[in-house]
């Protein structure tokens, strides 16, 4: 009599009734395909981050960005120069930059709003730049105050490069 009240205790299949039984089995196969979907999910996240990461993020780090003004590389009517230098492996298309002008010892960006396409095509090992003349923001009262651009520290505030599919 103990033996068979310790099996029913601990055989729980003898206490569910016949129809429960198959609900059970389906409940467990749609568990372990609901897992096998999070992992299929994780698994392409983890893909496209790596390809992003490959394809764009080291390539860009290996562009240099060159921003000065005034003579030797620009004439006054354009006076800041921005330049790209590709020491990546992949050709660069295009570039969108945004430049930023700030007076010595300040932080506000007296250029903002100011948005760039250079679609120069770079070769690696190849570099070119362009000479702009950027208007400086109306919103800043420091701005009214500038009468040389090149006084002001030029640089680039952000960057984005469109690489070609495969080096030619």
């Amino acid at each position: 009599m103990v033996d068979s009240a310790r099996r029913s205790m601990n055989d729980t299949s003898n206490s569910l009734r016949p129809d429960e039984r198959p609900l059970r089995s389906v409940l467990k196969w749609v568990m372990i395909a609901a897992l096998g979907l999070v992992g299929l999910a994780i698994a392409a996240v983890a893909i496209s981050a790596a390809h992003h990461y490959f394809t764009y993020t080291v390539p860009a780090s290996k562009v240099t960005v060159i921003v000065t003004a005034g003579p030797p590389f620009c004439p006054d009517d354009y006076p800041v120069y921005v330049g790209f230098s590709n020491g990546s492996d992949r050709t660069i298309q295009r570039v969108t930059f945004r430049l930023k002008a700030r007076l010595k010892g300040r932080s506000t960006n007296l250029a903002s709003g100011n948005l760039y396409t250079d679609d120069y095509i770079r070769a690696p090992t190849e570099g070119t730049g362009l000479c702009y003349d950027p208007p400086l923001s109306p919103y800043h009262d420091e701005s009214a105050r500038v009468t040389d651009k090149t006084e002001l520290i030029w640089s680039v505030d952000y960057v984005h490069y469109t690489f070609s599919e495969a080096t030619p």
